[in-house]
């Protein structure tokens, strides 16, 4: 196995992913003895064109998915 092999990849179209990375979306599940986890990102484009990326409705969205701050908030100053 290389480094390519722990980095994460977009949900969506496949493509590397920085987590944190401004405008993209996350989902972060645990693993626990009655599920097998999920945890995904989602780069900034597709996070645009096909929306956040989100959990399963049996888990509390508030805590295990989000958005990151999108690249024009960030440069705001507000």
């Amino acid at each position: 196995m290389n480094w390519a092999d722990y980095q994460p990849r977009c949900d969506k179209c496949g493509r590397f992913v920085v987590s944190g990375a401004a405008g993209g979306s996350w989902v972060m599940v645990p693993a626990t003895d009655w599920n097998m986890g999920d945890e995904r990102e989602r780069c900034a484009a597709c996070t645009e064109k096909y929306g956040q990326a989100r959990c399963s409705p049996a888990y509390v969205e508030a805590i295990c998915c989000g958005m990151n701050a999108p690249v024009n908030a960030a440069n705001s100053g507000g």
